[in-house]
């Protein structure tokens, strides 16, 4: 009976439960719906409500705001002005300015006011008495302009002009929004206007005139319907109902344009629920219904225009989507709910079905363990024994006895507290160990077992016992015994073996101590003898010797440089594996380094006709704390490499500057599109005396020792390089070094090239980008040829002659060339070497930031100031030679500071040219600061030549003083041994520069020129202007030096006012300026000093940018000073001659 009805319960409880589910669904749909209801309209009247309030309140403001207009023109001297002369006979009394005066007064104040205010289109001043404008401005489009008295038009039938002589003074009217009419007929394009009007009364409080403004309605209307929200619509009425503004076009203006259609005619209008709202119906049209809310807003005094009605709708539609949305938010979660509780039913549906399919599975499990061939036991945390199987009853027979007891049945079997301990360490969460005990057996045969803990826990993970296992290991401890047997004969056998090894690896280390010592010392034994033969062949190619003999000594200079350079690499690679190779750290520049090696190595780049380029834009340091020496030591080799094994294509060097928390990673990739390496002799690549095969030995030469020492340079220093290579299609090797952050000095980057537009042509691609890459960097802008204030033009360009046609692109043009180019244009802006040192760039264009941008300014200079330390100075000259115009320019103003006459030279070819030229003019220089790395000839060439005369016999003994970056061991050495007399380290230090030429200074006397045969005779003086004793006391009376510059301007001057007089004629100030100060000079130089002042002042005028009026009279006098000047020359020659 009582199964039965549980069974009625559990059939009956669904059911009820799903009636109860219904009726409250429904009285749930009943409440929500009423609420929603409420919820969108007052949702509707809220945005509604808002929209008109915005709108009122902005158009409020926007009629305030222009009505202060009127006010300020009421306020203005001309409106009292004109009345008080149209009083007296069109004489203002109090002043005595005439009426007309007043009125273009007034005309120019309007005109003022319209310019500033764009939303202006008319203001007029009416007189009041006859309806007649007597002022009146228009805008025309953009134009503001007064109108003739003939365009002048009475509007005294205008309502505006009526209703404002009904107004008291200072009392306002604004107009309804219309369009704009003129003579009575609408102007199209049509302008929504707007007017404001203003009664004038003078000092008798009398009417005289109206002030009217008219302002763009556009400006208006698009800033009321700017931001109306979505699907709301504004309307704009005038009093009578006709529309201002719709959203429909066909509805706007319709007083204007149809006068028929007004708020009454087309909609009809009825109560909405509640409130003020209303329902109106467009045409009758039941699909076009709103919900309106009206408004007014008074806008001026007039009774007439000075109410705007504003009307906001929403379409019914988009009530009713409102509407839809609330009910699916509301009625979706009445559905979520209801689905939780059918859920939760089926829930507790499943839980009874499977409550019985549990006992099932509980049974069926309990048989599985029961047939497992290890003993399982289950203890309680009273370590009662709680269950067990068939195989544990095996082990143990007692159990039989003991089910429910307790486990002193079996702790004969374990040691003492062994259950006890661990019911302890389960109940801890400890892990316990494996327990292996003896169970003897008839046979007298022992079988071992196992005992494994598990611990059981609860649903709260409490602990509620544990499961005992037991399994018999007794096979598994027979082969442990046998693989422990085996082990220990293995590991003798190892251990014999290591000690073999042990040996031999000591004496492979005293073998290779041995070999290391040995290479040591002979290296250094060998190069004593080879220093001793280079210094021999140095001198002996200072001897006058035959072209033959020459030729014989080259060969042997070359054969004993190559042996020095095997004998270096071989030493580096003993101390590097005897690990006696120390690093000199030291603060070094690492883009300064970079340009210096690619410079260097870059002439049998170009000998090879190979795209070389340098890309160190992306080095971010001017300062990391490092070995410079090893890191040259290394860019060396893998550039040597690259450009020894590519015969076509090009050599590309990318640096750039990684950082991480502590270290700056300098990351330098060096790659080629030369024969390129198989991946089969990949690791081949850095063995020591190993090239990839001997056909590229045997066509290639070289020992094989440099990437070995490369490599092993880079992780001495910390780092690593790496390769990738396809077979005859080039390679790559990037090295990457790390320095401390704490020791380096960051670059700080400024938009050097901001504001200046430049054009890049090159026929190399990857010289292109570096280009545009260098631009845009430093925030320059490219640009076409015609805009560009700068061409940067490679010299391998096949238009090159096209850009230089004319001479304003011969000062536009920068070309860069390589060391065996052919002669460049003449007179062009500048020329860089390839490959190209950035900075030089960035120098021509702007030259005082980048000298701040990568520090090569002396905050603490004072310039001009001489010290007396190195007062023996003043007046010395030096030559300075540098392929760097960074270099020069920074040399030149350190040995100007002291008023020491600098001469530079970008080569050592230029070099050689302007000795023999000094030569010529008898120059007495000092000493020659040389740098070693510069491509075409390098310092150490240009100090052989010099020492075997090729500068002239005149300067072959002068002091040579070293001043390079690097700093790799020997290089001291082979200066001084080349021939040079002394050493400086870039960056030049001035006191250690000032010093050292100090040295040189008390013994610069040497095979002086015996000038006597050089003396001119006296050339008469004209006082006036051309004074030569002037020009000889700076000279310091050296006539030969005089005649020579006086020559060389004869021949340069007529080219000179070639070019002026062609600036003058095109108006160009900045050409003018420059030519007249070049005119200006070399006229001080030889005493014209007439011509000296017209140039002058033709500079001064050009500097402010008079025009050409004023420069050709100066030009004329010049030209006329020009021929006296020749001719006085020519008179000083001839006598010289006689």
């Amino acid at each position: 009976m009582h199964k039965s009805v549980t069974m009625l319960v559990r059939q009956l409880l669904i059911p009820f439960l799903l009636v109860m589910l219904t009726v409250a669904l429904v009285a749930s749909l009943f409440f929500f719906e009423q609420k929603i209801q409420r919820e969108a309209q007052v949702n509707v009247n809220g945005s509604l409500s808002e929209l008109l309030e915005n709108k009122k309140q902005h158009l409020s403001e926007y009629i305030q705001n222009n009505s202060d207009f009127l006010y300020f023109l009421l306020e203005t001297p001309p409106i009292q002005g004109i009345s008080r002369a149209q009083l007296n006979g069109n004489i203002d009394p109090l002043d005595g300015t005439s009426l007309a005066l007043w009125e273009e007064r007034l005309n120019t104040i309007f005109q003022s006011m319209m310019h500033t205010y764009t939303d202006i289109r008319q203001l007029r001043l009416i007189d009041s008495s006859t309806g007649d404008e007597r002022v009146r401005v228009d805008r025309f489009g953009g134009v503001v302009k007064v109108q003739p008295k003939a365009k002048l038009q009475n509007k005294a039938s205008k309502a505006y002009f009526l209703e404002t002589l009904e107004l008291n003074e200072r009392s306002l009217y604004v107009s309804e929004i219309d369009l704009n009419k003129e003579r009575g007929k609408i102007v199209h394009p049509i302008e929504p206007t707007l007017r404001f009007a203003l009664p004038v009364y003078n000092d008798e409080n009398v009417l005289f005139s109206i002030l009217v403004l008219n302002l763009n309605a556009d400006v208006l209307l698009t800033d009321l319907y700017s931001d109306i929200g979505p699907a709301l619509q504004l309307l704009l009425l005038n009093q009578s109902g006709h529309f201002i503004y719709h959203s429909n076009t066909t509805m706007r203006f319709t007083k204007d344009l149809r006068s028929e259609m007004t708020w009454q005619a087309l909609y009809a209008h009825a109560p909405w629920l509640s409130g003020d709202l209303l329902l109106t119906t467009l045409n009758k049209d039941v699909e076009q219904q709103f919900i309106v809310k009206e408004d007014f807003l008074r806008t001026s005094s007039s009774t007439q225009h000075g109410l705007i009605k504003i009307a906001a709708a929403i379409p019914v539609a988009h009530y009713a989507e409102i509407l839809f949305e609330k009910r699916v938010s509301t009625y979706g979660l009445l559905f979520v709910l209801s689905v939780i509780f059918i859920t939760v039913l089926v829930i507790i549906w499943f839980y009874l079905k499977s409550s019985q399919k549990l006992i099932a599975t509980q049974s069926e499990f309990a048989d599985i363990i029961d047939g497992a061939a290890g003993g399982i036991i289950g203890f309680n945390t009273k370590l009662q024994i709680t269950s067990f199987n068939r195989a544990a009853q095996r082990f143990f027979p007692e159990l039989k006895r003991n089910i429910g007891l307790g486990y002193h049945a079996l702790e004969h079997y374990v040691s003492d507290n062994y259950f006890t301990d661990t019911l302890e360490l389960v109940s801890q969460n400890h892990t316990v160990k494996p327990l292996e005990i003896s169970l003897p057996q008839e046979d007298e045969r022992a079988v071992a077992l196992e005992l494994t803990v598990s611990p059981i826990r609860g649903s709260d993970e409490s602990s509620q016992g544990f499961a005992l296992f037991v399994t018999d290991i007794t096979a598994q401890n027979k082969a442990k015994e046998k693989i422990k047997h085996n082990n220990a004969y293995l590991e003798q056998q190892v251990a014999e073996r290591t000690a073999e090894l042990q040996n031999a690896k000591k004496r492979a280390e005293e073998a290779s101590n041995i070999k290391s010592s040995f290479i040591s010392s002979i290296s250094h034994e060998m190069r004593t003898p080879l220093n001793g033969i280079l210094g021999t062949l140095n001198l002996v190619s200072r001897e006058a010797v035959s072209k033959q003999q020459q030729n014989y000594l080259d060969m042997m200079k070359t054969s004993a440089q190559t042996l020095t350079s095997l004998i270096n690499d071989i030493l580096d690679l003993s101390k590097i594996e005897a690990g006696k190779l120390e690093l000199d750290c030291e603060l070094f520049d690492p883009i300064t380094l970079l340009e210096h090696v690619t410079s260097s190595i870059g002439v049998k780049a170009h000998e090879k006709r190979l795209d070389y380029q340098l890309d160190a834009l992306e080095v971010e340091y001017l300062g990391l704390f490092g070995d410079s020496s090893r890191l040259k030591q290394v860019l060396y080799n893998l550039l040597s490499n690259a450009i020894k094994f590519t015969d076509k294509g090009g050599v590309y060097v990318v640096a750039k500057t990684v950082t991480d928390n502590e270290h700056i990673w300098l990351e330098v990739s060096v790659r080629d599109t030369g024969v390129g390496i198989s991946k089969s002799n990949y690791d081949k690549l850095f063995q020591a005396f190993s090239q990839e095969s001997a056909n590229v030995t045997s066509q290639f030469g070289g020992t094989g020792l440099g990437l070995s020492i490369c490599k092993q340079l880079c992780k001495l220093m910390g780092g690593d390089i790496s390769f990738s290579s396809v077979k005859s299609r080039g390679s790559e090797f990037t090295l990457r070094l790390p320095y401390l952050v704490s020791r380096a000095k960051p670059l700080h980057i400024m938009p050097v090239l901001s504001g200046s537009r430049i054009y890049i042509e090159s026929p190399s691609s990857e010289f292109f980008q570096l280009l545009e890459k260098l631009v845009e960097r430093f925030s320059g802008e490219l640009t076409t040829k015609m805009d560009a204030k700068y061409w940067l033009i490679d010299a391998d360009s096949s238009h090159l002659d096209l850009h230089l046609q004319s001479e304003e692109a011969v000062q536009r043009c920068c070309i860069f060339y390589d060391a065996l180019q052919g002669e460049l244009p003449k007179n062009i802006l500048s020329s860089i070497a390839k490959p190209i040192r950035y900075l030089d760039v960035l120098a021509l264009i702007n030259q005082e930031q980048t000298h701040i941008m990568f520090d090569l300014v002396d905050e603490n200079e004072q310039p001009n100031q001489h010290s007396e330390q190195y007062s023996t100075l003043f007046g010395k000259i030096v030559m300075v030679v540098d392929d760097n115009q960074i270099t020069l320019e920074v040399a030149k103003g350190m040995l100007s500071s002291q008023g020491i006459d600098v001469l530079t030279a970008k080569s050592g070819i230029d070099l050689l040219e302007k000795l023999n030229i000094a030569a010529e003019q008898s120059l007495d220089i000092m000493a020659i600061l040389m740098d070693c790395n510069m491509p075409l000839m390098d310092g150490y060439e240009a100090t052989e030549a010099v020492r075997a005369g090729k500068g002239t016999e005149h300067y072959k003994a002068i002091p040579i003083i070293a001043m390079t970056a690097g700093t790799m061991s020997g290089e001291r050495e082979r200066c001084f041994a080349i021939g040079m007399n002394d050493y400086i380290t870039k960056p030049v230090n001035p006191d250690s520069l000032f010093a050292t030429l100090i040295n040189f200074s008390l013994v610069s006397e040497y095979n002086e020129f015996d000038n006597d045969s050089a003396t001119l005779l006296a050339v008469p003086e004209e006082e006036k202007s051309f004074n030569i004793d002037d020009a000889l006391d700076r000279m310091q009376g050296d006539r030969a030096l005089y005649a020579m510059i006086c020559e060389l301007f004869i021949a340069d001057a007529p080219s000179k006012f070639t070019d002026l007089y062609a600036s003058i004629e095109s108006t160009d100030h900045d050409r003018t300026k420059h030519i007249a100060h070049a005119i200006r000079g070399q006229a001080g130089d030889i005493g014209a000093k007439k011509l000296y002042s017209l140039a002058a002042e033709l500079e001064e005028c050009a500097l402010v940018q008079q025009g050409a009026t004023q420069y050709t009279p100066l030009y004329q006098k010049m030209e006329k000073e020009l021929a006296y000047v020749n001719e006085c020359i020519k008179d000083m020659q001839h006598v010289q001659a006689s």
